[in-house]
């Protein structure tokens, strides 16, 4: 019998500038201390907020899950944001059903950099949000066995490496990203269609690089 597999990926955005400040979350700027001028010191705080806001999207505490994308077996199921708190909870909800239900079926989650990224961020929002987690994806230290990470697996002991999904998936001839992850909410905002389909091929990407790796059936 084939095993069972839940592939994931996800988008993120950043709040507005404006509702981080209200929140009191943007980190702190000082001054240099050789600047006395207000107007180079307001400009170098511009400077800073640029900067926060250009890394934003990576960071839970400073933006938001704006879609997530499952592949299981033959089912694919793409959650967007409609721009409000409660659907965001709703979105982390069916998540976290999605891999109880593939942990009880002793399946497997697979992502791509999903230790180093998706997992850890959508708990943390999920924190921020009150939705339970399930509980099972991480004992102590260590991820669950039944979590893999593709990018962690491709490693192979080997701390310095790191590759992208979208060049591991050419190398292995198995097709390539159609864009940017950058672009993600912006295109979710002005054509969905486009911006789910983009969010689809990363997924098909993780499960080709899945099975030619052998962590899934073919």
């Amino acid at each position: 019998m084939k095993n069972t597999y839940l592939i994931y990926d996800i988008e993120t955005k950043a709040l507005p500038v404006e509702t981080i400040k209200a929140m009191g979350l943007m980190p702190p700027f000082r001054a240099p201390a050789n600047f006395k001028d207000p107007d180079k010191i307001k400009a170098k705080e511009l400077e800073h907020e640029a900067d926060v806001m250009e890394k934003a999207a990576l960071d839970p505490l400073l933006s938001t899950v704006c879609a997530v994308g499952t592949i299981k077996g033959d089912d694919e199921k793409f959650r967007h944001s409609d721009n409000t708190t409660s659907y965001e909870s709703l979105m982390l909800q069916d998540f976290w059903g999605d891999v109880r239900e593939c942990f009880n079926d002793m399946g497997r989650i697979v992502g791509f950099n999903s230790h180093g990224f998706d997992l850890p961020y959508l708990i943390v929002r999920s924190w921020i949000l009150d939705v339970p987690i399930c509980g099972a994806v991480r004992k102590g230290r260590w991820w669950s066995e039944y979590s893999i990470d593709l990018a962690e697996q491709f490693k192979l002991g080997r701390k310095d490496t790191y590759v992208s999904l979208d060049r591991l998936a050419r190398a292995m001839n198995v097709g390539s990203k159609s864009g940017s992850g950058k672009d993600f909410s912006t295109l979710l905002d002005t054509d969905p269609a486009k911006a789910i389909e983009y969010l689809r091929n990363d997924l098909m990407l993780t499960l080709k690089v899945a099975q030619r790796m052998g962590v899934v059936d073919l």
